[in-house]
């Protein structure tokens, strides 16, 4: 018998293989890291990754949605707004000043430092681009996922229900009213979501809103609208606000196995 050095801590096979998982997993995270300095240090402040300018601009001709040939075109405003959105904490003149290192390396005349144009054309975005742009992406994610990130081989989803309070806006008071238990005129626009993320991919695969109060507004409404997005042998789970052996029974009629 061989005994390890004196202080030596003894560890099982069993230990040290989840110690070389643990250890590979931690490499994984630092790689992304890595990545993700290089990539800012580019300053490629847009993310052409998935989708190039002039592939979102073919989607706007395909969903009819026109635009004017401008410097901020619905392609590079989305771009500059969704970093902006990961980024977590530029400021609009940040982005502008990103936006110029960028457009000085490819060899164009800089924009102006002033953000109200970007501002102006990314309130412009089309919800409907956004939208069809949200759903390539879902497929996507869920077209290259393995088989080693699921569960026994299947697809499971998450499903949970939460709250937003939306700007204070005519159009938004009238879809979404703010709760009666607020004074009028000193609450918010408030909003019931009820979304699907996918366990694998962590991708949001589909979502549904409505006002929180109001006949068919509740979480199990707003989930019972997307039982036909969810494919044979899928497995959802939620928490107990969903638990229903109605919606149980429906799902189970198409293959889909709900736990909650």
């Amino acid at each position: 018998m061989i005994l390890p050095p004196r202080k030596a801590s003894v560890e099982t096979n069993e230990e040290g293989q989840k110690r070389e998982r643990k250890r590979k997993q931690l490499l994984g995270f630092n790689e992304i890291l890595q990545r993700l300095e290089k990539f800012k240090a580019a300053d490629k402040i847009r993310l052409h990754h998935l989708f190039d300018d002039e592939e979102i601009h073919q989607m706007c001709e395909t969903l009819n949605i026109e635009f004017r040939d401008r410097v901020f075109t619905p392609a590079i405003a989305l771009g500059l707004f969704v970093s902006q959105v990961l980024s977590r904490s530029d400021a609009c003149i940040t982005v502008m000043a990103k936006f110029n290192r960028e457009r000085k390396n490819s060899g164009l005349p800089p924009v102006s430092e002033d953000a109200s144009a970007y501002t102006k054309a990314r309130a412009r975005l089309p919800v409907e681009l956004i939208d069809h742009l949200s759903h390539r992406v879902r497929k996507m994610a869920h077209d290259l996922t393995p088989d080693e990130w699921k569960w026994n081989g299947l697809n499971v989803f998450l499903v949970d229900g939460f709250v937003l309070r939306a700007p204070d806006t005519f159009a938004n008071q009238k879809v979404y009213p703010q709760p009666s238990s607020q004074v009028e005129g000193l609450g918010f626009p408030q909003v019931r979501v009820v979304a699907t993320t996918s366990l694998a991919a962590g991708c949001i695969v589909h979502y549904s809103t409505a006002p929180v109060e109001g006949k068919k507004t509740g979480e199990v409404s707003l989930f019972r609208e997307k039982h036909k997005e969810f494919e044979k042998d899928d497995v959802v789970v939620a928490d107990s606000n969903f638990e229903s052996f109605h919606d149980a029974a429906l799902l189970n009629r198409r293959g889909v196995h709900m736990v909650c």
